[in-house]
C-alpha cells in the first residue's frame, strides 16, 4: 500500500511539473524586459562582484531598487556567474524551477495537513498554472516572488500537520525558513497569522490547545514580521517608492483596496486583459465601483463567518486571501499601480482552497460520484489555464510586446506610454518615442520620469531649447532630481555662447546635483565642467584672479583630462608667471601627449626664455615639431613657434626659412598682424640672433 501511495504521489508530482512546463516553458525564449530587468540585471554592475566580500556586503546592506532582499541578490549573483549578464534564458529557467518547486511544496503541505489527495492536487494545479502566475514566473525581476514563496512554503511544511505542541527544533526550523523568506521579499510577512488560521483548520489545534498557547508559540515569528515591516517601510521610503499622502489620500487608498480585492477575485475566474501595470485611478474612481466592491466583500465575509462551523475551510481560505493581501493592498501606497497580477501569488492559495474544498465537501449525498466529476472538471480547467498562461507568457517575449499589450488592455496608461516611448528612444525610433512620451505627459502631467526622458530625447536630437524647458520643469517638480540637475548644468556649461550669468547658473545646478546624488551617481565631471566654463567667462572679462580660482576648483573635481589645466596654464602665461605656466603645460602633455596647443605653447615659453639653457632650447625644438605633427597641416602660428625654437637651438638659417614660410602662410590666411610679428622675428634670425621675451 505504501509503495502504491508513493507511486501515486510521484506521478502527481511529475504531472504538476509537466503542467508548469507547458504553461511557462516558453519563458526560455523570452528576453529581458526594460521594466526593472534593466535595473536588476542589465545595468546592475554589482552582480559582477558576485560572492566576493564586496558583493556580499552590498547584497546585505543595500536598499537598491527600493528594496532590502539580500537573498534575491544572492540568487541573481549565482545566475550571473552561471549564465552571464546577457543570457536571459538561464535567469528564466531559475524562476521556472523555483515556481515548479513551489507547486510541489503546496501540494505536499495541503496533503500533509488534510490527509487528502485529490483536493490538494487540484489546488496546486489550478494555482500553479493560472495566468496570473505569469508575472511572478516569467518576469526575471520577480525572482524575489518565487524565492520568497519557496522559503515561505518550506516554513509551512516545517510547521507540520496534526495537533500537539511543536518541538523546539521544528519551531527553530520554521523561524529560519520564515527569515529566509523575508530576506527574499517580505511577501510572507503575514505567516504567523496564516499559521493561526491553519491551527483552526485543517490542523484543528484550536480550541483544544487554546488561543493563548497558540499565539505564544508564534511570538518569535511576530517579532520577525514586525522587524521586516519596519525595515521594508524605511527602505522603500528612502528609495522613493512610497507615494506621499498628499498624492494618495487615505480615503483613496482605502477605496482602492476594496476595488483591488474584488478585482483579484474577478481575475481568478476571468483572467483576461492582463497588464504588467494597471494605472491607479486616484480620486477619479467611480463611487458605484467603490461601494459595490465593499458590498461584495462584506457579503462574502458574512457568508464565510455564518458557515464557519460547517465549512471551516471556506472561512480559513477567505481570511487567508484577505490577510495575505494586507501588505500589498495599498494602505501604504508603494508604487503607482492600482493592483498587480504578482500580488495574487500568495493570496490566491486561500481562495482556491476555499473553492476546491467547498466543491469536494459539498457533493453529498453522491459524494464519490460528485468528487470524481469535480476532479475531471478541475483538471479540465487546469488544461484551459495552461493554454491561457502559455499565450500570456509569449507577451513577455520582449519589451515592446509587453508594453503594447498593456496599452491595449488598459486605458489612460501614462506609465506604459512612457515605458514604450523610452524603449523606442533606445531603439533609435525618435518619432515614436516623442509621440509616446508626449502622450504620457498629456495623461499624467506630473509623471516626472516621463518628463526627464522627454528632455533627454530633445537634448540628444538637437533641440536644446525644448530640452532646457523640460529639465527646468522637471526640477521645479523635483528639486533634488540629481540626473536632471546634472544634465541641465552640462547643457548650460557646454553652451559656447554662455555668459557669466549662465555659467554661474550652471555651477549652482552642478553643486546641487552633487549634493543630491545617490551613492551610484557621480557628477564630479559636470561640476568640473561648470567651474571651467565660469573660469573661461571670467578670464574673457579680465577677471583673472577669479578665473584662476574656478580653474583650480575644476581641477580639484576632475584632476585628469580636464580642459581647465590648459586654460590655467594659459592664464599663468598671460600674467607673466612663466614657471607656473611651464609646470601646468607639462601636466597637460603628460595626460594628453598629442595636445598640440599645449605642445606649441610650452615650446614657445621654453624657446623664448631669456635664460634658456641649451638643453631647454633642444626640448623646445622637439616640442614644436611634435605640435606640428599632432596638428596635421601646419598653421602659421605653429611654424612661427618652430622657427623660434630653431633659432634658440642655434639653427638661424633654418629658423629664417621656417619664418619666411610662416609669414607667407599668415598673409595667405589674411592674418596681416601675425605676418608683421613674424617679419620682425625674421629680421633677428637673419642677424643670427634668437628671439627672447
Amino acid at each position: 500500500m505504501a509503495s502504491r501511495t508513493s507511486i501515486r504521489i510521484l506521478a502527481a508530482g511529475l504531472m504538476l511539473v509537466a503542467l508548469a512546463w507547458l504553461a511557462f516553458g516558453g519563458a526560455l525564449d523570452c528576453g529581458f524586459v526594460y521594466f526593472d530587468d534593466n535595473l536588476y540585471v542589465l545595468e546592475n554592475g554589482h552582480l559582477a562582484d558576485g560572492f566576493s566580500p564586496a558583493g556580499l556586503r552590498w547584497a546585505f546592506t543595500t536598499g537598491y531598487a527600493a528594496n532590502w532582499h539580500p537573498l534575491t541578490w544572492l540568487s541573481l549573483f549565482a545566475d550571473h556567474g552561471l549564465y552571464g549578464p546577457g543570457q536571459p534564458a538561464g535567469y528564466h529557467l531559475t524562476n521556472l524551477l523555483l515556481h515548479a518547486l513551489n507547486i510541489l511544496l503546496l501540494f505536499g503541505i495541503l496533503r500533509q495537513a488534510t490527509g487528502r489527495f485529490w483536493a490538494p492536487l487540484l489546488v496546486a494545479a489550478l494555482w500553479g498554472v493560472h495566468p496570473l502566475r505569469v508575472e511572478s514566473v516569467v518576469w526575471i525581476s520577480e525572482r524575489k516572488d518565487v524565492l520568497a514563496m519557496a522559503f515561505g512554503l518550506l516554513a509551512l511544511l516545517a510547521y507540520g500537520g496534526g495537533a500537539g505542541r511543536r518541538p523546539a527544533w521544528r519551531q527553530v526550523l520554521v523561524a529560519t525558513c520564515f527569515l529566509l523568506s523575508l530576506m527574499s521579499k517580505p511577501a510572507f510577512v503575514t505567516l504567523p497569522f496564516l499559521l493561526l488560521l491553519l491551527d483552526v483548520w485543517p490542523l484543528r489545534r484550536w480550541p483544544e490547545e487554546g488561543a493563548r498557547a497558540l499565539i505564544r508559540e508564534k511570538i518569535p515569528l511576530f517579532l520577525l514580521s514586525a522587524g521586516s515591516c519596519i525595515v521594508t517601510f524605511f527602505v522603500q521610503r528612502e528609495g522613493g517608492a512610497v507615494i506621499p499622502s498628499d498624492l494618495a489620500p487615505a480615503w483613496v487608498r482605502l477605496a482602492n483596496s476594496w476595488v483591488a480585492t474584488v478585482e483579484y477575485i474577478r481575475l481568478l475566474f476571468w483572467p483576461f486583459r492582463l497588464a504588467v501595470f494597471y494605472p491607479h485611478p486616484g480620486v477619479d474612481m467611480p463611487a458605484a465601483r467603490i461601494w459595490g466592491s465593499l458590498a461584495i466583500l462584506a457579503l462574502l465575509t458574512a457568508l464565510a463567518v455564518r458557515g464557519a462551523r460547517r465549512r471551516p475551510w471556506f472561512l480559513v481560505g477567505w481570511l487567508w486571501f484577505l490577510g495575505s493581501l494586507v501588505p500589498m493592498i495599498g494602505w501604504v501606497q508603494v508604487g503607482a499601480q492600482a493592483w498587480a497580477d504578482r500580488y495574487t501569488y500568495l493570496p490566491h492559495i486561500g481562495l482556491l482552497v476555499a473553492l476546491v474544498w467547498s466543491v469536494a465537501e459539498g457533493t453529498e449525498p453522491a459524494r464519490r460520484r460528485g468528487s470524481r466529476a469535480g476532479v475531471v472538471l478541475g483538471f479540465g480547467l487546469a488544461a484551459g489555464l495552461v493554454l491561457l498562461s502559455s499565450r500570456q507568457t509569449r507577451i513577455w517575449h520582449d519589451s515592446e510586446s509587453l508594453f503594447r499589450s498593456a496599452l491595449a488592455n488598459t486605458e489612460n496608461n501614462a506609465r506604459m506610454h512612457m515605458s514604450l516611448g523610452t524603449w523606442c528612444h533606445l531603439q533609435g525610433r525618435e518619432a515614436e518615442a516623442l509621440e509616446h512620451l508626449r502622450w504620457s505627459l498629456a495623461i499624467q502631467p506630473r509623471l516626472n520620469e516621463a518628463r526627464y526622458n522627454l528632455a533627454n530625447l530633445y537634448r540628444e536630437t538637437g533641440r536644446p531649447e525644448d530640452a532646457l524647458r523640460e529639465y527646468r520643469a522637471m526640477i521645479a517638480e523635483v528639486p533634488r532630481h540629481s540626473p536632471a540637475l546634472n544634465n541641465l548644468a552640462r547643457m548650460l556649461a557646454a553652451d559656447p555662447a554662455a555668459d557669466i550669468r549662465q555659467a554661474e547658473e550652471a555651477l549652482g545646478l552642478a553643486r546641487r546635483a552633487v549634493a543630491a546624488a545617490k551613492p551610484s551617481e557621480t557628477w564630479d565631471d559636470t561640476l568640473a565642467l561648470a567651474h571651467w566654463k565660469l573660469g573661461k567667462c571670467l578670464a574673457a572679462e579680465g577677471r583673472r584672479a577669479e578665473a584662476e580660482g574656478h580653474f583650480r576648483q575644476s581641477l580639484a573635481s576632475k584632476p585628469e583630462g580636464n580642459r581647465a589645466a590648459f586654460d590655467l596654464a594659459c592664464l599663468h602665461a598671460e600674467t607673466g608667471r612663466r614657471a607656473e605656466a611651464i609646470r601646468e603645460y607639462r601636466a597637460v602633455i603628460a595626460g594628453i601627449p598629442r595636445h598640440e596647443d599645449a605642445l606649441n605653447n610650452l615650446a614657445w615659453l621654453l624657446a623664448s626664455d631669456p635664460h634658456a639653457a641649451p638643453e631647454q632650447a633642444a626640448e623646445a625644438l622637439v616640442l614644436a615639431r611634435r605640435a606640428i605633427e599632432a596638428g596635421g597641416e601646419p598653421a602659421a602660428g605653429r611654424l612661427d613657434t618652430l622657427a623660434l625654437a630653431q633659432a634658440a637651438a642655434g639653427d638661424f638659417e633654418g629658423a629664417a626659412r621656417t619664418a619666411e614660410q610662416a609669414a607667407a602662410l599668415a598673409k595667405e590666411q589674411g592674418n596681416e598682424t601675425l605676418a608683421d610679428e613674424i617679419g620682425r622675428r625674421l629680421e633677428k634670425f637673419r642677424e643670427g640672433k634668437a628671439w627672447r621675451e
